[in-house]
């Protein structure tokens, strides 16, 4: 899992490190790789594909969301969910956001399809089919 901590960063919004909309505003999700979003320790946005994928009830994209007493022995501490579960997922950044009295977490994540492999490289509207650059 890679991580990112910001100090002093809580009146900015946060990017999504994959398509760099942004997802820190009321308007979840802010982007179809926002996995979670934790404040004061209890997830205050999971998407379906998140509950999906660790297990977690709820069918559709969930807000204000906690976890009752048999999902945290479970799967444990929702801070604790995305490093113990970072195999599941491709690319699992999160972005701990220390504010004034407590640390925001937002987990992002690429999708298999989005990954780069052999026939699957990027192509940059900047070069044409010949690789030479475009003016």
């Amino acid at each position: 899992m890679n991580v990112v901590e910001l100090n002093q960063w809580y009146a900015q919004p946060i990017h999504c490190p994959f398509c760099g909309k942004a997802s820190h505003s009321r308007d979840f999700p802010g982007c179809k790789h926002l996995l979670y979003v934790i404040f004061d320790g209890n997830f205050q946005y999971r998407s379906n594909y998140f509950n999906q994928v660790i297990g977690l009830s709820g069918d559709e994209d969930d807000f204000d969301a906690e976890l009752n007493t048999d999902e945290i022995q479970k799967f444990g501490e929702p801070e604790d969910i995305g490093a113990k579960h970072s195999s599941s997922f491709s690319n699992l950044t999160e972005f701990q956001v220390d504010n004034v009295s407590d640390t925001a977490h937002f987990g992002f994540s690429s999708f298999e399809t989005e990954l780069c492999g052999w026939g699957l490289e990027h192509v940059s509207p900047y070069m044409d089919d010949s690789d030479e650059k475009v003016n």
